[in-house]
């Protein structure tokens, strides 16, 4: 089985926090260890809030993230590009990866969460990705200055 979320924005203060714990407890029981939750980008608001300072106030979601019994496949987005540097490898807990593709019953696949098709695509992917990087990490001071 494949299971897919995306976009709940925890650390915005209009994000779903609590239906997505819920979610989670409750797609906990149907899933294996041969099953996929794929986190499909922006799990996390970055652009708006201290990025320690979200994910120390989600870190009852993110146990209940590396609980579940399935594979955790975590594709960041814009919004939480910067999640990629707290496990570069891509082991541990969550597979972290830009792109991803599945097969199940007999169907594939693939998966990315779509930021490339916008307007920053047409930068080029190194200018993409520096100002991704920037606006995760610094976007905080932005919007209180």
């Amino acid at each position: 089985m494949i299971v897919v979320a995306s976009d709940v924005h925890l650390g915005y203060d209009r994000a779903n926090r609590e239906p997505f714990g819920r979610f989670l407890d409750e797609i906990g029981k149907s899933l294996g260890q041969s099953d996929h939750f794929v986190l499909l980008g922006d799990i996390f608001d970055f652009w708006r809030r201290n990025n320690v300072a979200v994910v120390l106030e989600n870190e009852g979601l993110v146990e209940k993230l590396e609980n579940l019994a399935a594979n955790i496949d975590y594709i960041p987005g814009n919004h939480d590009f910067t999640f990629a540097r707290l496990n570069p490898t891509g082991t541990g807990a969550f597979n972290i990866q830009k792109t991803l593709t599945l097969k199940d019953g007999g169907s594939t696949f693939t998966f990315m969460h779509g930021y490339q098709l916008e307007v920053l695509s047409n930068l080029s992917l190194s200018q993409s990705r520096s100002t991704k990087n920037c606006v995760c990490l610094y976007a905080k001071e932005l919007v209180t200055s």
